[in-house]
């Protein structure tokens, strides 16, 4: 159970744990900021002190920026539409690990067509913006997922239209803007606004 819970701050799953990849002599240990404690430090403290970055890489460095503002600025989204991301991610952690991947792996991001509101819409299209073209085989495991979705949201008001095949850089700025984000956690493919 402890590796479990390990591996869920590794993921970014646990939202008052944040993975730190760099302490001084920590090293081959895991260690997580608890993001639920802030404690006001004098800058005049800090002038005399020698920094270490936490999140040495940018990318880190984004990921826990996202994550923080995360806590406190969610997305306002129908229960329907987070059960849509719930079908991807619990379909991507029961992959095993020799399983297949390709299906997800080159699946930048997700993102929602809506008519009616974010809180209450009528009808969505889901997004799938990959940095390729998909293969037949993968759109149809994409499509699986479809149908379990449309099984998940059985009974509420909510139309799921058929998937929207897109390609990084082919998504006009017009339609990145007024689709929805829907974060999936289980793609891993850093911070997108």
């Amino acid at each position: 159970k402890r590796k479990s819970f390990i591996t869920s701050v590794k993921r970014w799953d646990v939202t008052y744990l944040a993975p730190v990849p760099s302490v001084p002599g920590g090293e081959g240990k895991e260690w997580a900021a608890d993001l639920r404690i802030s404690i006001p430090v004098s800058k005049g403290l800090l002038i005399a002190k020698t920094p270490h970055l936490g999140y040495p890489e940018e990318d880190d460095q984004l990921i826990l920026a996202q994550h923080l503002a995360g806590r406190v600025s969610r997305p306002a989204l129908h229960d329907s539409i987070v059960e849509i991301a719930r079908v991807i991610n619990d379909d991507i952690r029961q992959i095993p690990s020799t399983g297949e991947r390709s299906w997800y792996e080159d699946v930048e991001q997700i993102r929602l067509e809506l008519r009616g509101s974010r809180l209450h819409p009528t009808w969505v299209k889901v997004h799938i913006i990959s940095t390729r073209r998909l293969t037949v085989k993968e759109k149809f495991r994409w499509r699986t997922l479809r149908k379990r979705m449309e099984q998940r949201i059985a009974g509420s008001h909510l139309q799921l239209a058929a998937f929207g095949w897109d390609r990084l850089g082919n998504v006009s700025v017009e339609k990145y803007r007024s689709w929805a984000p829907l974060h999936v956690s289980e793609l891993k493919n850093g911070p997108f606004v």
